[in-house]
């Protein structure tokens, strides 16, 4: 066993089975018997000093008491008497009760018995309800007086055991009372550190709280002016559509008017093949009338009025070879003026080719600029709305903050009830030791 930190061997407790070398006399006389018989025992035996009575069945019915018959057992008439066969006297009112305890009761309870009732000098034992024997007085009194020499021997060994635990206890004691109030110091400077832990994750947090608030008005703000930019780039690539649309349209006039130019000058290349001829024709009438006024002035005065038609001929066909001089200039200036058109409308269908490119190219930009627009006003509702959330868990975080230096309040005040309860403690425990000790 152990107690206080100190580790004692008790001595073996008394026996409490009954021994049969207890058991002194197993002589017993039947309920029916003559008191002779009784008398014969006790006169056989000068120390016997009680004889069991049994039934027919060895069931104990009482017991006779040497005391009773003393003066028959000394008195040569009474023996004389009692001898004497004619009388049959018999054991009668002599039969006395007397404690009767099972064998297996234990000694504890024998000798209970035996206190219960006083003046007996023994007691009968029995087996499973039959007479097993009688042990008389002086045994009885040894087997107390060992059991009580046992019981003092044991508890002087309990009592310098638990001697010997106090003082352990007690230092224990000491200790513990000294591990709890530093231990409730220890609670109590930790509770003071989480409360200014708490108070400064409160300010530093009350500090986000404004500054994420702040952030997520400004995000709000730029969330609409983005929806704003996206809506304006929108607008800007639909004008950019309309405006490549009306390029190629021009592009297409352009491509039209290029061709009706080429007819042009093809007209103008056929009007001057057909001059040309003019002039040919002209230039050989002019010869035709030369010749005819030639042979005119050899007819004489007869092919007078030949000679007039073929000089007014002369006449007409330098008129047109002159028109048609005329006309070939003409020819030649549209010619040039058709060039310098066509030289015109190609550097414009490449130019407003170069705006087409440009056009798709701004439209592209554009496109991607709106689509850019657009994610980055879906980007900035996410992180306006990220902010919201972060702006409420950092309350709920404040709320935590600031229940954690209740707690840590809590903790304080706690630390100071276990450092009052340890005196206490300390106080009771010395007061139960010092009451053990006197005791």
């Amino acid at each position: 066993m152990s107690r206080g930190g100190v580790v004692w061997a008790p001595s073996e407790t008394v026996p409490d089975a009954i021994d049969k070398t207890w058991i002194g006399n197993r002589s017993s006389v039947e309920v029916g018997a003559r008191m002779l018989e009784a008398v014969t025992l006790f006169r056989a035996a000068p120390r016997l000093r009680m004889i069991a009575v049994v039934d027919p069945l060895q069931r104990p019915v009482g017991a006779i008491f040497e005391r009773d018959v003393r003066q028959l057992l000394f008195s040569p008439f009474g023996y004389a008497l009692l001898s004497n066969r004619s009388l049959a006297i018999g054991l009668g009112d002599h039969v006395l009760p007397c404690p009767v305890v099972p064998l297996h009761a234990g000694a504890a309870a024998m000798l209970a018995a035996w206190q219960e009732q006083p003046g007996a000098e023994g007691l009968i034992i029995t087996d499973q309800g039959r007479y097993l024997g009688t042990i008389d007085q002086t045994t009885l009194l040894r087997v107390a007086a060992d059991r009580d020499a046992a019981n003092s021997r044991r508890a002087g060994e309990r009592g310098a055991a638990i001697q010997q635990a106090s003082r352990t206890f007690e230092a224990d004691a000491r200790a513990l009372a000294a591990d709890l109030a530093q231990a409730s110091r220890a609670v109590a400077d930790t509770a003071l550190r989480m409360a200014e832990r708490a108070q400064q994750i409160g300010d530093g947090t009350a500090a986000v709280a404004a500054a994420t608030g702040q952030a997520s008005a400004n995000l709000a703000e730029v969330a609409e002016r983005t929806k704003a930019f996206a809506g304006a780039l929108a607008q800007v690539e639909r004008s950019t559509r309309d405006a490549r649309n009306a390029t190629e349209a021009a592009t297409d006039r352009a491509r039209c008017g290029a061709r009706q130019i080429d007819g042009l000058v093809e007209a103008a290349d056929s009007i001057g093949a057909v001059t040309a001829l003019i002039d040919e024709i002209a230039r050989r009438t002019t010869m035709l009338a030369l010749n005819a006024t030639i042979e005119a002035a050899r007819g004489g005065e007869s092919a007078r009025g030949f000679a007039v038609v073929a000089n007014e001929v002369k006449a007409l066909a330098a008129q047109t070879r002159t028109a048609a001089g005329d006309i070939t200039r003409e020819i030649d200036r549209v010619r040039a003026a058709t060039g310098g058109v066509r030289a015109a409308q190609s550097d414009l269908g490449g130019a407003i080719d170069t705006l087409d490119s440009l056009s798709a190219a701004v439209a592209e930009a554009v496109g991607e600029q709106t689509q850019a627009g657009q994610q980055i006003s879906s980007h900035v509702v996410e992180a306006s709305a990220a902010t919201d959330h972060i702006s409420r868990t950092i309350d709920d975080i404040l709320h935590g903050a600031r229940a954690a230096g209740q707690d840590a309040a809590a903790m304080s005040d706690l630390a100071v009830s276990l450092s009052t309860r340890a005196d206490e403690m300390e106080r009771h425990m010395l007061a139960f030791l010092d009451t053990l000790a006197a005791a």
